[in-house]
């Protein structure tokens, strides 16, 4: 071994009393000592135990002298190629308490320069405080290199590269730089604000030897950190732990361990080098002061959290929601929820959303005593409810849980309410009538379940003891009977499993007849895009209306519609958008007294209006003179296939040369207006004799006045005497 050179500090450790003076001085004699090389931190870590061959009970207090011995050798630091100061045997005390249950001791050594430089070797002996009397040293025992080497980002390394015996050191390798650092046999190299390695690290080579270098920082303070509980039982705390807690290489190598522990307490809750999460079951505080410590083998930081868990209540969803029992109006719901404590005491929302948009939000208050339920009242019948249920801390409110998973539930049949809204149409009524009743839901009328079938009855008001009945299928809106020169009370009902809905009564008159009023034809004047405009008079005697059409006229499948307007009504905009431009629809007002109907106007109505695209035929001349000739035509201006009524003609009358005088507005066509859909005859004056005139008819509705696309030739005679 090298020779050593020693320098003594001495410190002293108390003693309860002079008890082991007298004691054989190697009593306590330090054994089992180990030497180990810590080279992240450049530390040695002496271990040993001690003797306890004492019958003593008493805690024992002692002083433990330590030397590190070190090659005497000089080492060259480059790239100031200062000498090193030479070899030197390093003396520490150490003291501490030792008793019966305290055996096993620990001590660290951090060196100035890397330990690789040097050989270390360590002995020990031991002394009672104030005794005097030192055991004897230990053996000398050589340090154990362990480990691959890592270092903080933008600190200085230091490393030591020896040569072979008698051999000098040329080259130094950092990664890809090359470094000439003389001819010595040991240099130590000092690499200044060394960056984060890549995924490999460096690779460092001097002489025969390499290693590798990995450079990483501290962890980044945990972020974030929060905490909760579902039940008041566990608690459940998150933290972000930091973009540098991503794994390089070198993190691996130096791995970021995340502990949480209690500030007051000191008792520590998990440890965990990857799940930035931390679990565990509370005791009877509620109020914990968490400390989050984030360290790897370069350093630590640490986050601070005071948590009062009774304001970090956030329960689980609850689940399998079902329903206890079930009537037309009624649900009682029923769910489960997680464990909790006694002392958690929940407030539930319920919500329920049905297919037509109803909702309704009902709220309680329920603890682990009691099972959680809800009766809700108040709902439609036969109605799908879509139920979901969510909770929080009633004391100290936080925030709602997850809603549960949503549960459909139907309420029960009912009875149908309101009457459904019946019209009829009367096909004939000569010696028998054929009436079409028909129906359909009012705004007052609740199926409260499935039809299952109409249920028609009529009977004569003469004879009220005969009655006819029909049923009718669920699937139809109308039903065709025959009935006498009479007047019939007809009534209408809808059933479904459970009763038929109040009827529903209209009075058929014998002398009904509605073929026979003229229908007045009406502009298109405050219509709408998809709207056709009715007035009527009104009369005091009635109390409502009623108009009646066909959506689709030019089918025999009609699509027979209706409406029904109150006493004061006098005018409605009925919108559809089943309404066709230049379609011709028909309408019929009717004033009701009691159930029975009298019918007040018929209309026809465009929705918009344009000119017919065929024009009259037939066109003829009659009687042409010198300076004036007749046109006749023909043109069904009745036709309901027009798209807008036929309100007259255009004649017009083009010359072969010249302009027209006939007509100053008109240089070129003189055009004659006819107002008279009915007439169909014209005769032109003022021609002038042995003239070609070109002559055509078109017939108007909304009066644009495009040209005819056909024309007839006409020639005036000359004059009488004349050639």
């Amino acid at each position: 071994m090298e020779r050593l050179v020693l320098q003594t500090v001495v410190l002293y450790i108390v003693l309860h009393s002079g008890l082991f003076e007298n004691q054989d001085r190697n009593l306590f004699q330090p054994r089992n000592l180990e030497i180990s090389m810590r080279i992240r931190l450049q530390q040695l870590s002496v271990k040993w135990d001690v003797g306890s061959d004492s019958e003593a009970d008493s805690e024992t207090e002692f002083v433990f002298n330590i030397q590190v011995n070190r090659t005497e050798e000089k080492i060259i630091d480059f790239p100031t190629f200062r000498e090193v100061p030479r070899p030197w045997l390093l003396q520490e005390n150490y003291t501490t308490i030792l008793s019966k249950s305290k055996r096993h001791l620990q001590w660290n050594w951090t060196s100035e320069i890397p330990l690789q430089c040097a050989a270390h070797a360590v002995r020990i002996r031991s002394m009672v405080r104030f005794s005097e009397v030192w055991s004897d040293w230990s053996p000398w025992k050589i340090a154990d290199e362990a480990g691959e080497k890592i270092v903080e980002m933008g600190s200085d390394v230091k490393y030591c590269c020896i040569g072979a015996e008698n051999k000098s050191v040329p080259n130094f390798y950092f990664g890809d730089m090359q470094m000439n650092v003389g001819l010595q046999r040991r240099v130590l190299v000092t690499l200044k604000n060394v960056t984060r390695s890549k995924r490999l690290g460096y690779t460092i080579q001097c002489a025969s030897e390499s290693a590798s270098l990995f450079v990483t920082n501290q962890p980044d303070k945990p972020k974030d950190l929060a905490c909760k509980t579902e039940d008041m039982i566990n608690l459940n705390c998150t933290w972000d732990p930091g973009d540098r807690a991503k794994y390089t290489n070198a993190d691996l190598q130096c791995p970021a361990n995340f502990t949480l522990s209690d500030g007051s307490s000191n008792e520590t809750y998990c440890s965990s080098t990857s799940v930035p999460s931390c679990s565990f079951k509370m005791g009877k505080q509620t109020i914990y002061d968490l400390i989050l410590t984030s360290r790897n083998c370069i350093g630590e930081k640490l986050t601070n959290l005071t948590v009062d868990v009774a304001h970090r209540v956030h329960p689980a969803a609850p689940y399998n929601l079902l329903a206890g029992y079930t009537n037309a109006t009624t649900i009682q719901l029923q769910w489960q929820i997680n464990e909790t404590s006694q002392a958690l005491l929940l407030l539930c929302e319920i919500h329920g959303a049905s297919h037509d948009g109803e909702q309704k939000n009902v709220t309680l208050q329920y603890s682990k005593d009691s099972h959680p339920q809800i009766i809700l009242d108040g709902l439609q019948p036969s109605t799908n409810y879509t139920l979901k249920v969510r909770c929080g801390a009633a004391r100290h409110f936080w925030k709602w849980s997850k809603w549960s998973e949503s549960k459909t539930i139907p309420t029960d049949e009912a009875a149908p309410s309101g009457q459904l809204d019946i019209w009829r149409d009367i096909n004939s009524c000569l010696e028998n009538c054929s009436i079409t009743i028909f129906w359909k839901a009012s705004p007052d009328f609740h199926a409260h379940g499935k039809i299952v079938k109409y249920e028609i009855l009529w009977e004569k008001l003469a004879e009220p003891t005969e009655t006819h009945r029909s049923d009718i299928s669920p699937t139809l809106n109308n039903c065709t009977i025959s009935l006498g020169n009479s007047s019939y009370k007809i009534s209408v009902s809808a059933r479904n499993s459970v009763n038929a809905s109040h009827p529903a009564v209209i009075v058929i008159s014998a002398a009904e007849d509605d073929g026979n009023m003229n229908c007045s034809m009406e502009d298109t004047q405050n219509n709408t895009e998809h709207g056709i405009y009715i007035a009527w008079q009104s009369q005091s005697r009635f109390d409502g209306y009623v108009v009646d059409w066909c959506n689709n006229p030019k089918s025999h499948l009609c699509d027979f519609q209706w409406k029904k307007f109150g006493p004061n009504d006098s005018s409605a905009l009925i919108t559809l958008d089943a309404f066709e431009s230049h379609v011709r629809y028909t309408f019929r007002v009717y004033g009701t007294i009691d159930g029975r109907a009298h019918l007040l106007e018929k209309k026809a109505k465009y929705l918009n209006e344009s000119d017919p695209a065929h024009e009259p035929e037939n066109l003829k001349t009659h009687t042409v003179t010198s300076h004036s000739f007749t046109l006749t035509w023909e043109f069904d201006h009745l036709n309901e296939t027009h798209p807008g009524f036929i309100r007259g003609y255009y004649v017009y009358v083009k010359m072969e040369h010249g302009n027209c005088t006939l007509h100053p507005d008109h240089p070129v066509h003189c055009i004659y207006t006819i107002e008279d859909p009915n007439l169909k005859t014209f005769t032109v004056r003022n021609l002038e004799s042995s003239t070609n005139y070109e002559v055509g008819v078109k017939a108007y509705s909304v009066g644009s006045q495009a040209l005819p696309k056909n024309f007839r030739q006409v020639l005036t005679p000359p004059e009488d005497g004349k050639s």
